[in-house]
C-alpha cells in the first residue's frame, strides 16, 4: 500500500449537501511529486445519493486517472 504524499497546499475543497440529501464533494490538493502523483496534484469528485456513490472521479495512488 502506497503511503500518502505530503500535502503542500489545498487548492480547492467544497462539500455541498443538497436539500434532498445528495452530497457533492470536490477536493484538489497540491502534493509532493511521487511516482503515484507525478503531476503533484491529487483530486477527487464524488456524487453520493442515499449513501451510494453515483459518480466518483479521482487519481487515487496506485491507479491512473479513472472514474
Amino acid at each position: 500500500m502506497a503511503s500518502k504524499p505530503k500535502v503542500i497546499k489545498e487548492i480547492f475543497s467544497h462539500k455541498h449537501i443538497k436539500d434532498n440529501g445528495d452530497i457533492i464533494d470536490i477536493k484538489i490538493e497540491q502534493v509532493e511529486k511521487t511516482n503515484q502523483y507525478a503531476e503533484g496534484i491529487r483530486y477527487s469528485l464524488s456524487y453520493i445519493r442515499d449513501g451510494k456513490t453515483l459518480l466518483r472521479y479521482d487519481n487515487h495512488a496506485g491507479h491512473p486517472h479513472h472514474k
